[in-house]
């Protein structure tokens, strides 16, 4: 199951009207929306393969981008397609939507090697893995990398939703 987040930024016809006065504001506009679109492409993806957690690597490696252009908006899409990365972000167990301990279904005790003790582990229950808000960090980087690459002319039409998708 794929976890998507987007990021939106729109307004830009507001732009277009306000800066009517200047001189060419449909190339101003469509510039800053151009370099919008080129910053979240190469940025959005590397920020992921850096700030994401290291265990398997597959986090890092299985991260998908989509960008949408229309008239008045950008939109983009940062999709991890890792089958736990629902669980990474949000967190299992006492840590997670339910604030249960984790219970084995099949068999009295859980058992699984500990790999900073070095031995197999026994046990009825844990209490998971506490959500690690790394995407959240991605996303604020990027919005304000993203606010940063408008010129200023622009920036204070322009308004930036972060949305976390299924």
């Amino acid at each position: 199951m794929a976890l998507e987040v987007q990021i939106t930024l729109v307004g830009f016809d507001n732009a277009m009207r306000r800066l009517r006065l200047l001189d060419r504001p449909e190339r101003l506009v469509k510039g800053a929306k151009f370099f919008a679109r080129k910053r979240f492409e190469d940025t959005g993806v590397e920020l992921i393969k850096e700030q994401a957690p290291r265990d398997t690597g597959e986090l890092a490696t299985d991260v998908s981008l989509r960008v949408f252009e229309t008239p008045n908006s950008l939109e983009g899409s940062l999709i991890l397609n890792a089958p736990h990365a629902r669980w990474v972000t949000k967190g299992t167990g006492i840590y997670g939507k339910y604030q249960v301990p984790i219970y084995p279904t099949r068999r009295r005790y859980m058992t699984f090697y500990a790999t900073n003790l070095q031995r197999v582990i026994r046990v009825k229950s844990v209490k998971g893995q506490r959500p690690n808000p790394f995407l959240k960090n991605v996303m604020t980087v990027l919005r304000q990398r993203l606010l940063t690459t408008l010129p200023i002319d622009i920036r204070r039409d322009i308004e930036v939703m972060i949305k976390e998708g299924a």
